[in-house]
């Protein structure tokens, strides 16, 4: 932990090495990565609306095996927190995150069920954009 505060620390003015520690923090396979990517979107350096940190933290994340499909649906329900969020004032990067849910049908069915909910909450959200919308509806389908 004191490493990574230092380094970001140092790096912190320079966007493209803290890319990678965004990156570097949501691919963790450490038992607190889920705090440690919840402490990195308060990070000074971090923007939900800067499109390459939300590549770098989110989209990194949702490729963390252990984390993103945690058996109690943790990862799901924050991507799809995120999705929510972010679709508000870009549906293209939201679209590009909802994106991770397309492997639901490959996935077993207690897992498939609670991706399911998440894609279905989404779908719900008043003022759904098209993009995000289209992806959604063509991998609930």
């Amino acid at each position: 932990d004191e490493l990574l505060e230092r380094f970001a620390a140092k790096f912190r003015s320079d966007d493209l090495v803290m890319g990678k520690y965004f990156s570097l923090i949501a691919s963790s396979r450490r038992a607190d990565t889920p705090a440690q990517i919840q402490a990195a979107l308060q990070h000074l350096a971090f923007d939900l609306q800067n499109p390459n940190k939300v590549r770098a933290l989110l989209n990194t994340f949702t490729r963390n095996i252990p984390h993103f499909h945690a058996a109690d649906g943790s990862g799901y329900r924050f991507i799809a927190g995120k999705i929510e969020e972010i679709d508000r004032f870009n549906p293209q990067v939201a679209a590009r995150l909802v994106q991770a849910f397309n492997l639901c049908n490959k996935l077993e069915p207690h897992r498939k069920n609670l991706v399911k909910q998440e894609l279905q909450r989404i779908r719900a959200q008043e003022g759904l954009s098209k993009d995000v919308g289209e992806i959604v509806g063509k991998i609930l389908d």
